[in-house]
């Protein structure tokens, strides 16, 4: 993780009390795959899982809640847009405009329900 969100650590026990839940949990990584990543192949699988979970909420918000939130019988006036659910994923300095378009041509897909 860099940037502004890293922590700050000052020794390598401060890494390592950091980063071994991380390691252990959600990556689900092996004490031997620990001993033999380097600090910058962590930060790598730690920066591609964050990227998997903004991935997934993006697709879920796309699919089933703001077509389900459209469709119901106590739906807003205006309806429910993309990005007024996951709309901190989407301005993400990651996501192209072309990715975006992808993103709005499904929601209009599902509306349309085809």
């Amino acid at each position: 993780m860099s940037g502004d969100d890293a922590p700050e650590m000052n020794t390598f026990d401060d890494y390592l009390s950091w980063v071994l839940p991380i390691c252990f949990g959600v990556l689900n990584m092996t004490a031997e795959e620990i001993y033999d990543s380097t600090p910058w192949e962590i930060d790598k699988r730690i920066d591609g899982y964050l990227e998997r979970q903004r991935q997934k909420r993006i697709f879920y918000a796309s699919f089933l809640t703001v077509p389900i939130m459209n469709a119901g019988f106590n739906r807003t006036k205006r309806g429910v847009k993309l990005e007024d659910i996951v709309g901190d994923d989407l301005t993400d300095q990651n996501l192209t405009e072309g990715e975006l378009d992808r993103w709005r041509n499904i929601l209009n897909k599902a509306k349309e329900g085809g």
